[in-house]
């Protein structure tokens, strides 16, 4: 059946277009008019529109022939030139009832509605008995105090309550732009902003230079994070109307803040991270509703304030990102790294390992490496705290504090030290193990690495006895100064 369709689909289609375009001579109206028809019944509208306005140049006398190409363009959403060619109609014939009846039904639907009573009137006047005209005055009047409700709720109900106060509107004027425009304000609350975007976008189709419908369309973009449709918008908005002070702020605002955003990650890039943690967090502060972009700016305080090593601001900078983007794996490794930093082991460690089941990558998983390793560091003894050092003591400063460190807590000087004989011991024993470890080149590389270091474990300091043993205990006390 498609093999036989095609043919004639094709000899239909460029008749069609030679008609339209005026190739075919000979035609007469009444052919033009009934392959117009057949345009409009088989939903081809816009070569309707070119057949009837090929018609129209034959016969631009014809009222009928306008009023056809308005249903066309109504089937289009070109509510504009449909409202010229009633008009028109109406021009030719000043008493053609369809014309009045179909441009004031156009009219209430745009809810243009004292033009539409005028047309309905003058309908009536023309014919009292006309039934159709007094049922449309009657929804025209119902339209106008739905539209009226609507408009004077607005921002004083819920968005449910102006979506059905808009319903009863649509129900009677589904192409009232006024309403649309309100429906796409409460959208726009609701942060519904693809919605807005597509429905502002059918009704700049037919109204390009609807300042309104720019204004909420590029708003929309904005928010969507795209910095280029929303420029653009705002700019068609200001060309239509220079004055209009919504678009001027937005317009400035978004200026403002895409050139903080590129100015803070030029900054970071050149690892100046004071300057790119000044200028996120001054961009923050310019539209706190911008969701989308503002998880960029707060994931790049995330990650500079880390650099900057102010763990517990960085804490909080991913944590208002995961605020914004849930499960956002950028924002949940960086807070594991400020944790870290900050010494929350555990805690870095659960946010490290919840990072990798998301994104199951080398980089993070040498992120739970690292903390588990800083983990076992932690438990274990600091034999540089032990001894009363920097880790970069040298080895005259090790020797030094081990010995003062050893006189002054040998278990011989418990008593004066406040300490039991065994707090005594056990101190003592540390002070050994700290200088073993700490004495020797590859044992204290090793431990600062946090690789196991193996310890004698013994008592005693190498090198002489201070002679002094306990009662009751075996252990016997001795070291050297070197």
């Amino acid at each position: 059946m498609k093999r036989r369709a095609e043919p004639y689909c094709w000899a239909y289609c460029l008749i069609t277009s030679a008609v339209v375009v005026g190739y075919v001579h000979g035609t007469s109206i009444g052919d033009t008019l009934k392959a117009g028809d057949q345009a409009i019944s088989a939903g081809h509208y816009t070569s309707a529109v070119g057949l009837y306005s090929n018609a129209i140049r034959q016969d631009n006398a014809s009222a009928v022939l306008f009023l056809k190409r308005a249903a066309a363009y109504i089937n289009l959403s070109q509510y504009g030139q449909a409202l010229r060619d009633y008009s028109m109609a109406i021009d030719l014939d000043s008493k053609h009832l369809q014309g009045y009846l179909h441009r004031g039904r156009l009219l209430r639907s745009t809810c243009d509605f004292s033009a539409a009573q005028d047309d309905f009137e003058k309908l009536l006047e023309l014919k009292p008995s006309h039934k159709g005209a007094a049922k449309e005055l009657s929804l025209l009047q119902q339209a106008r105090q739905a539209l009226e409700q609507a408009l004077a709720s607005k921002g004083s109900v819920t968005a449910a309550q102006s979506k059905s106060a808009l319903a009863a509107v649509f129900d009677v004027a589904p192409n009232c732009v006024d309403a649309k425009l309100l429906q796409a304000e409460v959208m726009l609350d609701e942060k519904d902003f693809g919605g807005v975007v597509a429905m502002m976008g059918i009704l700049l189709k037919g109204q390009p230079d609807n300042v309104q419908a720019l204004f909420l369309r590029g708003k929309s973009y904005f928010y969507l994070d795209d910095q280029s449709m929303a420029k653009r918008h705002f700019g068609e908005a200001l060309k239509y109307d220079p004055e209009h002070k919504p678009a001027q702020a937005e317009f400035s605002k978004v200026r403002k803040l895409y050139k903080h955003k590129a100015q803070a990650e030029e900054a970071e890039q050149n690892q100046d991270w004071a300057k790119a943690e000044q200028l996120y967090a001054a961009a923050t502060f310019i539209d706190t509703a911008a969701s989308l972009i503002n998880t960029a700016l707060w994931l790049g305080l995330c990650r500079t304030r880390w650099h900057l090593q102010l763990s517990e601001s960085s804490v909080q900078a991913c944590d208002t990102t995961l605020t914004l983007q849930p499960g956002l794996t950028e924002a949940i490794k960086y807070k594991a790294r400020a944790l870290l930093q900050s010494g929350q082991l555990d805690l870095a460690l659960q946010t490290a390992k919840q990072a990798f089941e998301q994104q199951r990558s080398q980089e993070l998983q040498q992120l739970v490496l690292e903390i588990e390793k800083a983990q076992k560091m932690a438990a274990r003894k600091d034999y540089y705290k032990i001894l009363g050092i920097a880790q970069t003591a040298q080895e005259r400063e090790v020797k030094q504090s081990y010995r003062e460190m050893a006189r002054k807590y040998h278990p011989d000087k418990a008593e004066s030290q406040g300490l039991t004989v065994q707090q005594a011991e056990a101190k003592f024993t540390d002070i050994a193990e700290a200088y073993e470890v700490l004495s020797d080149y590859d044992k204290r590389a090793a431990y600062d690495r946090g690789d196991d270091v193996e310890v004698q474990h013994n008592s005693g300091f190498p090198g002489g006895s201070f002679g002094h043993g306990f009662p009751g205990a075996r252990t016997h006390f001795s070291f050297h100064f070197g």
